[in-house]
């Protein structure tokens, strides 16, 4: 449950990082890259769970280094 709530906190940071006006564009582009980066790593980490979890094993380090 706490992970539902730590991946739906994340995703309203970048919901609101897209929404908010930035003094300068690189502050902007930083900004953006970060919070997408962490939230397509969250997005991977989700997917390698329920890969696992359903007995699919389509994301891995075991099928990665093949």
């Amino acid at each position: 449950m706490s992970v539902l709530v730590y991946i739906i906190g994340i995703y309203g940071f970048i919901v609101l990082s897209f929404k908010v006006t930035y003094q300068q564009a690189i502050q902007k582009f930083f900004v953006w890259v970060s919070f997408c980066s962490l939230g397509l790593t969250i997005l991977f980490s989700l997917l390698y769970t329920v890969s696992h979890w359903a007995r699919l094993y389509l994301f891995g380090c075991e099928t990665s280094l093949v």
